[in-house]
């Protein structure tokens, strides 16, 4: 009996690891079909898949644990749980299975159910590579790539990269499609047609992504010849493969008409691809869906279930889902003050939660708020905090308002040396406005060691980016020479580009230049023409200038009137000649002396019939009746009047005033 019982307990002992251990003989062909079934695509499919997989993962077959870990972490068939696909990696990473080693190291890599740690995640990704799995050596190309737990190299990563592919990696394959495609310096140099050849791979694979890659080459004729019916087509198998990605870009193919047949727009197909694409988890397709049911595209307006579909997206860390939840609740109109107190307060609460989730427009939005006291107390501080945050995160304008503060000193103390810091941050990134206060910076030495060349240089990058202002101030480098060549023709060129944008400072220094004829023909009343323009927007030293100008030649019109005045009245001096008349004796002195009484404003008068000059009938006791002065008379036997030889008998003249007579 105790021999029947020993031998009993011993054939117990000896299966129990068989049933404890289901983990080292999998069962295999159950877990793959799962994974068929998973492929063939469908909502259905993918609930059936899931619910295969979860029953295999049950018994402990840690295969089954890594890829129902996957559907949790993606939302295959199921909604989407970091946390449980966490728990599911890490238990078959235990059982040491490739792929829940290579899941666990994806979760620490993106911070899926657990905070995120790049030296662990390596770790696994090497563990996992060591044990034969391809899409590992994949994963670590990526952390080489971006410098995550190791230092950046891109040399590396294409190396990994390549050697993935070999081994059957199909995200390799469309990795290395992807970077064939936009180029990665002087690592991969960018090749179209390549590209296309390695998306081909992975789709020839029935891989999602590759399919849903060459269908976007064709949709471009990127690499191939462009097919937009061939890239629908391959949008379509993908997405029977429960592809989100594939779901939304036929939303977005219906959505401009080139899944229809005449290319006509379905806004309705469309939405009803978002909705597939957001219930397989794809954020970008929650938005989208969101942002159609609250403007009623392809459905009536329901903002409830816009909400509902942003709020989906924010949940799972979408910072610009949460920004459309901060403008569902600031676009209400309400007259009820309290539920208008209520709607600003939750979108500024939307926009701080987006805002700290990293969304550069929702942090400017919340300084604004701060700045303003809008849904919340003033506080410029805080304001000046979070228009920071943007800066520092590339938002030009905030490093304009930052550098501002610095320059003004009403927030900040006064700093000139951190207000040009962030201006030159700013002008770096491109932005035109930042450019001209750089410019400006350098030719004033303010913040910075003055230097009229960096000035010019960088008046030279916000002209060429359109600013008039700096257009002005370049031209006023080239007159002058300052910081570069004297030259101008090019200042002339500079001031007509400012002035045809109506800059009033381009304006009249473009009439300076016509009025002087410096670069420019010589063009008085077009150079008036452009000062009086300037005056008009406002440009005092234009108004100056004009008022100047018109005054001079107001007082040259007077001179001339009354030099004009003169010479009529000269000749209107000059004695008539009459029939059978001798001309005066005077000659030229009398109109000498005429024209010059006539500018002095003297009286003249005009020689009568009989002779006018002198009273009496001899030179004893004579009078002069223009003068009345008695001064001695002197003759002459000709004189010359306009221009010809005139004899004539003796006749004089007064030598107190030039007054004649008649002896």
């Amino acid at each position: 009996m105790r021999t029947l019982l020993a031998v009993v307990l011993t054939a117990l002992l000896l299966a129990a690891p068989v049933c404890a251990q289901p983990a080292s003989q999998p069962r295999a062909g159950s877990v793959q079909r799962a994974l068929e079934l998973s492929s063939a695509g469908g909502e259905h499919n993918l609930r059936r898949a899931f619910a295969m997989l979860e029953e295999l993962a049950l018994a402990g077959d840690a295969r089954a644990m890594g890829e129902l870990g996957d559907c949790l972490a993606r939302g295959r068939g199921v909604k989407r749980s970091p946390s449980e696909a966490f728990h599911w990696f890490q238990r078959g990473a235990e059982l040491k299975d490739p792929r829940s080693i290579r899941g666990l190291g994806y979760c620490y890599n993106l911070g899926v159910g657990t905070p995120v740690d790049f030296a662990r995640a390596r770790g696994l990704f090497e563990q996992a590579v060591a044990l034969g799995d391809a899409e590992s050596l994949n994963n670590l190309a990526v952390m080489h790539l971006r410098g995550e737990g190791t230092p950046k190299s891109p040399q590396k990563a294409v190396e990994l990269y390549r050697q993935a592919a070999d081994r059957g990696s199909l995200h390799a394959m469309c990795n290395l499609g992807d970077l064939h495609l936009n180029g990665l310096g002087d690592t991969v140099v960018k090749n179209a047609v390549k590209a296309a050849e390695w998306y081909q791979l992975a789709a020839g694979k029935r891989h999602a992504d590759g399919l849903c890659s060459l269908g976007f080459c064709y949709q471009k004729g990127v690499g191939v010849r462009q097919d937009p019916a061939r890239a629908v087509e391959l949008y379509m198998e993908a997405a029977t493969l429960g592809s989100a990605r594939a779901a939304l870009l036929l939303g977005y193919a219906a959505d401009d008409g080139t899944s229809t047949v005449g290319r006509v727009k379905d806004p309705a197909t469309a939405l009803m691809w978002f909705e597939r694409s957001a219930a397989a988890g794809n954020l970008e397709a929650m938005r989208e869906a969101g942002v159609r049911h609250y403007h009623g595209t392809g459905t009536p307006p329901d903002e409830k279930r816009s909400m509902a579909f942003f709020t989906q997206a924010a949940e799972q860390g979408d910072a610009d889902a949460m920004y459309q939840c901060a403008m569902v609740f600031l676009n209400r109109r309400t007259k009820d003050p309290a539920a208008l107190a209520a709607d600003r307060a939750e979108a500024t609460r939307w926009l701080a939660r987006a805002a700290d989730a990293g969304h550069i427009q929702a942090m400017m939005d919340v300084a604004y708020c701060f700045e303003k006291g809008l849904g919340r107390p003033k506080d410029s501080k805080t304001a000046l905090a979070y228009y920071t945050k943007a800066a520092d995160a590339g938002n030009t304008r905030a490093m304009l308002y930052v550098g501002e503060c610095y320059r003004q000193g009403t927030i900040v103390p006064k700093d000139a040396a951190k207000s040009f810091t962030w201006f030159h941050k700013a002008a770096r990134a491109g932005d035109p406005q930042a450019m001209s206060l750089t410019a400006y910076a350098f030719s004033q030495g303010d913040g910075v060691k003055k230097d009229a060349s960096a000035a010019a240089r960088w008046y030279r990058a916000a002209a060429d980016a359109g600013t008039p202002q700096a257009m002005t101030r370049l031209g006023v480098h080239l007159l002058n020479g300052d910081g570069v060549k004297k030259d101008v023709s090019q200042a002339a060129a500079w001031f007509s580009r400012a002035a045809a944008a109506k800059d009033a400072q381009g304006m009249c220094l473009l009439g300076l230049a016509y009025f002087d004829g410096q670069g420019v023909t010589r063009d008085q009343e077009l150079g008036l023409s452009w000062m009086r323009r300037s005056a008009a927007l406002g440009f005092d030293p234009a108004r100056e200038l004009v008022a100047s100008i018109e005054q001079q030649r107001a007082a040259r019109q007077a001179a001339d009137q009354r030099a004009a005045e003169a010479e009529k009245a000269r000749r209107e001096a000059r004695p008539a000649q009459r029939p059978g008349r001798r001309p005066s004796a005077s000659g030229g002195r009398e109109l000498e002396l005429l024209a010059q009484l006539a500018v002095l404003g003297l009286a003249v008068w005009a020689l009568s019939e009989t002779g006018s000059g002198w009273t009496g009938d001899s030179d004893e006791g004579r009078v002069c009746i223009s003068c009345g002065g008695s001064g001695s008379r002197r003759y002459a036997d000709s004189t010359i009047v306009d221009g010809q030889y005139v004899p004539f008998d003796r006749w004089g003249w007064c030598t107190d005033c030039g007054g004649t007579g008649r002896r």
